[in-house]
């Protein structure tokens, strides 16, 4: 009996490990043993001793891995920092943002005006979306006797 045929009358794909031979073997031997099958006769005492010598050729031959190994999937490389890059930043503890972007002093002045003047920019568009939300709900009236409904 070869490893193949052994493996088929077992239910097992080839090249399954030891632990999954054994438990298939297992799981066989309550069903066809003949001390245990439901049937009676030389049907199972047949069956059971197929059962038994697909296994005895797998043990003899060591459960061979007839599959080829799975192959894992390349590890995508994560990225590095250059190495003086990294020392860099090891012997760099800056306080400031400002302190990464190397800026002197006016770019550095320039760069917190702008970032202010952003949130303000900001703010006033949140407030006045909040004022047109607010002026949904009610009626305007710019002079006395027109009323405009939003």
């Amino acid at each position: 009996m070869t490893p193949q045929e052994a493996y088929r009358i077992l239910g097992l794909a080839p090249g399954a490990g030891a632990e999954a031979v054994q438990e298939a073997y297992r799981r066989h031997a309550l069903d066809k043993h003949p001390d245990r099958a439901q049937g009676v006769g030389l049907h199972d005492r047949a069956a059971w001793l197929k059962v038994r010598d697909a296994y005895e050729c797998l043990r003899a031959a060591g459960f061979p891995n007839l599959a080829p190994p799975p192959v894992k999937p390349a590890e995508k490389p994560r990225y590095r920092a250059p190495e003086w890059l990294e020392r860099q930043w090891a012997n760099e503890k800056p306080e400031r943002l400002s302190d990464h972007l190397r800026l002197d002093e006016e770019e550095r002045k320039a760069l917190v005006k702008t970032v202010i003047g952003f949130v303000a920019v900001v703010a006033a568009v949140w407030l006045l979306w909040g004022a047109r939300e607010r002026l949904k709900t009610r009626e305007f009236s710019p002079r006395p006797g027109w009323t405009i409904r939003w």
